[in-house]
């Protein structure tokens, strides 16, 4: 896969790695009658459902990166998933296929599942770390449940050395934040038509993103330049630590290390460390459905999925 990487990942976003891996899924068991090729065995697709796993885990109502991904849940994705769990023998995916409502499969298709699937028994993560990164295709995601997303919180960073190209543009070291499988802080706009007014300057631009502007300016829009790194992953039970670089996504700026600290399950800690050629103005950006109440230092926000009050601790004397 071209936005594939061998971790699993898919930079384009969950909506077209569904899309994408739907239609190839027919050429997958194609080619393993026809030439004896088993693609489960590359490293893409031996572990690409757990992309979707970490993602979305079970009750998630909303995709996360790129393209039409607030069209997607959990069970939308159900049917794809118990495919590859067929293909890849993994009882993991054959688990979240079962709890999100996959039925028996039907049609031709479901009668190679059949066969391949054997007598495979579903297993419940519960022997998997909460939180995972793919690297490759720059995509870390932090959660506190694995198996009820309904009472799930979870942080997702992209930086992603495939840059913001294709239907993947979203802002490298952008984040998201999800409480009870509903989108909290997100990014933002709807793709009506592709390239249309909209999607072209406002998705495809870092203001779009939770992310940061240099002197009034974002990264390089929709760009495969405009790459970032993860550099840092470490994962336990009660702490995980989530490092991104995206520095040479900027046109006026040498380094932005975004470092993740989240207190299992209800403190976050962004540190933000910017370095530019010359002094600049940075503008730090937060998005979410509804208003936030100014106060200070700090604001609030409150919606279905819970509450969250946001300080910075530094500089003081912010403009907000």
């Amino acid at each position: 896969p071209v936005w594939g990487g061998e971790d699993g990942g898919w930079h384009e976003g969950l909506a077209y790695w569904s899309s994408y891996m739907g239609r190839f899924m027919y050429w997958t068991f194609a080619s393993q009658a026809a030439f004896d090729i088993d693609p489960f065995e590359k490293p893409f697709f031996a572990t690409t459902g757990y992309y979707a796993m970490y993602s979305m885990p079970p009750g998630t109502q909303e995709g996360a990166w790129g393209d039409q991904a607030q069209n997607l849940s959990s069970k939308s994705i159900a049917g794809l998933m118990q495919t590859f769990a067929s293909g890849a023998q993994n009882p993991h995916w054959q688990w979240y296929a079962e709890t999100n409502g996959a039925g028996p499969p039907g049609g031709y298709m479901g009668i190679i599942q059949s066969f391949r699937s054997g007598d495979m028994t579903a297993k419940v993560p519960d022997d998997m770390p909460s939180s995972r990164v793919f690297p490759a295709a720059g995509i870390g995601v932090l959660n506190t449940d694995l198996i009820d997303g309904s009472h799930n919180i979870q942080i997702q960073l992209k930086s992603s050395p495939f840059g913001r190209s294709s239907h993947g543009y979203n802002a490298n070291n952008a984040i998201l934040l999800s409480m009870a499988g509903e989108r909290v802080f997100r990014k933002t706009g709807k793709r009506d038509i592709y390239g249309s007014p909209h999607h072209k300057e406002w998705m495809w631009e870092t203001k779009s993103d939770n992310a940061i502007l240099v002197n009034g300016k974002g990264q390089a829009p929709h760009n495969a330049a405009a790459t970032g790194q993860i550099t840092h992953f470490q994962t336990s039970e009660d702490m995980d630590i989530l490092v991104g670089e995206a520095g040479t996504s900027y046109d006026d700026l040498t380094r932005w290390t975004r470092r993740i600290i989240f207190l299992k399950p209800y403190a976050v800690v962004i540190h933000d460390v910017l370095e530019a050629p010359k002094p600049a103005d940075f503008q730090w950006l937060l998005h979410a459905t509804g208003s936030f109440e100014i106060d200070g230092q700090g604001c609030f926000w409150s919606g279905k999925g819970g509450a969250v009050d946001v300080e910075f601790v530094y500089p003081a004397d912010l403009k907000i």
